[in-house]
């Protein structure tokens, strides 16, 4: 009896400690943003991109602020003399307000834009961490709207943005 007693204490206590550890791990807190932003091409020496294409831009909506980006890749396809859709990835810095939450926005952007017309484009930006009251940050970002080398370009975002 005394061992069946030990070995059931034994087991609420483990019980009890793992539920007590679950709740001192606080879950992410996340918060869905949506919203549009601008960019524009960013020439010159400060440009780190090695194939030649920085931006810079602005953040409206749910979360707001400006944004640097430089493309890592522009990658054409077997059909892009067809369609004249080009894919790119990028990393982009964003300095941030969210709902009271300030701080530097770290993404890793891939996506496609159309080199030809009105220069559709869509973006999936994984958010990989940040400063500030974004350190640790994960999420996602998706944007679709437009962009040319010559205007620039407008797009509409939403997502979810999670912070620890």
């Amino acid at each position: 009896m005394s061992t069946t007693r030990t070995i059931t204490g034994l087991a609420v206590g483990a019980l009890t400690a793992m539920l007590v550890g679950s709740e001192a791990t606080a879950s992410p807190r996340c918060i869905t943003v949506r919203g549009t932003y601008t960019e524009q091409i960013a020439a010159g020496p400060d440009c780190a991109s090695p194939v030649g294409l920085c931006i810079d831009g602005e953040y409206r909506g749910s979360f707001r602020g400006p944004l640097s980006g430089a493309a890592s890749a522009l990658l054409p396809t077997a059909d892009t003399p067809t369609t004249g859709v080009v894919l790119f990835t990028s990393d982009a810095v964003i300095d941030a307000q969210v709902r009271g939450l300030e701080g530097t926005l770290l993404t890793k952007n891939a996506g496609a834009f159309n080199t030809t017309g009105a220069g559709d484009i869509v973006d999936a930006q994984t958010i990989i961490g940040g400063t500030g009251d974004f350190t640790g940050a994960t999420g996602g970002i998706r944007a679709e709207g437009t962009f040319t080398t010559e205007a620039g370009g407008r797009s509409s975002y939403t997502g979810t943005i999670c912070v620890p």
